[in-house]
Parts: C-alpha cells; sequence; structure tokens
C-alpha cells in the first residue's frame, strides 16, 4: 500500500513537470507570435503610408494633364506612321528609278555596241577602198609614166608623243567637228599615259563629243566614267552636270533631278551646283 501512494506521488509529480515544460513553450510561441504580429503591423502601417502618398501624387495629376498626354501620345504616333510610310514611298521610288536607269544604260550599252560593231565594218571597208585606190594610183602611174613616189627616200624621224601633244591635237578636232578622230586622239592619250594630269579632261571630251552627236545614251556612260575613274579630278562636277542635261535630252526627268541633287551635295560650292539648283527649280 505505501509502494503504491509512493508511485502514484511520483507520478504526479512528473506529470506536473512535463504540464510545467509544456506551458512555458506555450508561452514562448505565444511571444514570437506576438513579436512577428507587432513587425506585421509595423510593415502594414508603412504600406499604407506609401499607399496614401501615392494616391496623393495621383490626385495631384489633372484629368486635363493626363488628356494633354495622351494627345501628345497619339499626334506623336501618328507622326510616326506618316514618316514612315513616306519612308517606304520614298524607298519604293528608290528602287524604281534604279531599275529604270539600269534598264536604259543597258539599253545604251547594247546600242553602243551595235554601233561600234557597225563603225568597224566601216572602217575596215575604208582601209580595203584604200588600198584598191592605192594599187590603182600606182597602176596609172606606170602606165601614164608618171614617176611614183621616191622609193628610197628616208622618212621624218617625229619626236615622240606627250601628253600635251596628243591633248591638244584631239581637242584640236573636237573643236573643227571631227569627233571621231578626237575620240580616238582622247583614247589614245588615256592609254598611252593614263595617270597623266590630262586624263580626267581626256575622258570627259569623250563624253562630250557624243553629247555634241546627240548620242545621249552613249554620253551619259561617258560621263559616269569621268565619275567613276576620276573622283577627285576638277571635271567631275561638269560631269554631273552635263549628265543630267543628257537625262533631260532623253525626256528622263526623274534622273535628271537625282543626278543634280547629287551635285548639289556633294559639290555644294561649284559653279555648276549653282546651275542645278537653278535647273532643280524648274523641275
Amino acid at each position: 500500500m505505501k509502494k503504491t501512494v509512493f508511485f502514484m506521488v511520483i507520478g504526479l509529480i512528473l506529470s506536473g513537470c512535463a504540464l510545467q515544460r509544456d506551458v512555458y513553450m506555450l508561452e514562448e510561441r505565444i511571444a514570437t507570435l506576438e513579436q512577428n504580429n507587432r513587425r506585421l503591423q509595423e510593415h502594414s502601417k508603412r504600406l499604407e503610408a506609401q499607399r496614401r502618398e501615392i494616391e496623393s501624387k495621383l490626385m495631384s495629376v489633372s484629368r486635363r494633364d493626363i488628356m494633354q498626354l495622351r494627345e501628345n501620345y497619339a499626334r506623336i504616333a501618328a507622326d510616326l506612321d506618316r514618316i514612315d510610310q513616306e519612308t517606304r514611298l520614298v524607298q519604293g521610288r528608290l528602287e524604281e528609278v534604279e531599275f529604270v536607269l539600269r534598264k536604259k544604260l543597258g539599253k545604251a550599252e547594247t546600242d553602243f555596241q551595235a554601233r561600234s560593231k557597225r563603225l568597224e565594218d566601216i572602217q575596215l571597208q575604208l582601209a580595203r577602198l584604200e588600198k584598191r585606190v592605192a594599187r590603182l594610183e600606182q597602176y596609172l602611174s606606170i602606165e601614164s609614166g608618171k614617176p611614183g613616189k621616191p622609193a628610197g627616200k628616208p622618212a621624218a624621224v617625229s619626236a615622240p608623243p606627250t601628253p600635251e601633244s596628243l591633248y591638244r591635237a584631239a581637242k584640236k578636232d573636237l573643236d573643227e567637228g571631227r569627233m571621231a578622230s578626237a575620240r580616238k586622239g582622247f583614247q589614245a592619250l588615256i592609254k598611252a599615259f593614263p595617270k597623266s594630269e590630262k586624263a580626267d579632261n581626256a575622258q570627259f571630251w569623250i563624253a562630250e563629243s557624243y553629247y555634241r552627236e546627240k548620242w545621249y545614251e552613249k554620253a551619259i556612260l561617258e560621263y559616269q566614267e569621268v565619275i567613276d575613274k576620276y573622283p577627285k579630278g576638277n571635271k567631275v562636277p561638269a560631269a554631273m552636270l552635263k549628265q543630267a542635261m543628257a537625262f533631260l535630252k532623253l525626256k528622263d526627268k526623274a534622273n535628271a533631278r537625282l543626278v543634280l541633287s547629287r551635285l548639289v551635295e556633294k559639290f555644294p560650292g561649284s559653279n555648276e551646283a549653282k546651275i542645278a539648283k537653278q535647273k532643280l527649280k524648274s523641275l
């Protein structure tokens, strides 16, 4: 009996100790929860203050300001759409002009090759006729008893050609209207002295000879040779101006306007640019 009571007392003591530990743990959890709750409340207060500040800023923006911003945005969007449309139109026009120019230049090149072939045939026939005439003259001279040309006389030794001498001779032919002979002389200068200071001038006068013969397609190609081969030469502005004039002769205002605009852009201070500006106003 005494043992039973003893064990009961021991059990109550042990259970009391366990219950006390649970109470302590529960109190610690409650304290932790309360601390977290205080933190959450403080954070909530800060968020509420921020919300009130944002609402205050939003209230300060008037409805009129918002409408003005929307109108400005709409206007900018419309301007961007218009610029994009105009850019596409300009790009399309440039592609069209490039296509037409390539087509016309290709046709001009074909015509030039055909005419060059015809000219070569004529020159060959002339050479044959000259040989026949020479033989006939020799035959007639023998038959009539007239003395022929002295056979044993040595030919005079001429000085070697220079760029200046070739240029002067070809320019003289050009000024006197012998276009084919002038072109031949200028081409000989360019071939013999490609680095000469006269080379770009010679190429320009080749183009000019075709222009004077009203062969405007070929003149356009030859003026382009001046622009491409001698970009630093003093004949580039004149070549661009005459190229535009050749396009106008062919009733091609679009390409003429394009070349004149480039001339004004690249050589704004030149006399040719002044003429180009006047031409652009009339187109």
